[in-house]
């Protein structure tokens, strides 16, 4: 698919930019993280396209640690409970 969408040039063509970004997420959320992400790695589908990704998957893990960390401390938590249960 991302062969049909670039030109004679190996430049992207028109949808080139934004077409594959589900895929992409859920290749760089599987190889970024742990989390059980059904992502195929199929031939033409590399790590390498999916690196547009990387800085969105590593916001929303920045996110959702930052989340809870503020979490435990909004209900008092003691400052080592709160930074061992951001980083888990």
């Amino acid at each position: 698919m991302a062969e049909a969408d670039q030109t004679a040039t190996g430049k992207p063509g028109p949808g080139g930019l934004v077409s594959g970004w589900p895929g992409d997420i859920a290749r760089a959320a599987a190889f970024l993280t742990r989390l059980p992400v059904k992502a195929t790695f199929a031939h033409g589908a590399n790590l390498a396209s999916a690196a547009r990704a990387f800085p969105l998957i590593g916001a929303a893990i920045g996110a959702v640690g930052g989340g809870v960390l503020w979490s435990c401390a909004h209900v008092n938590l003691p400052p080592q409970a709160c930074a061992l249960l951001a980083l888990a």
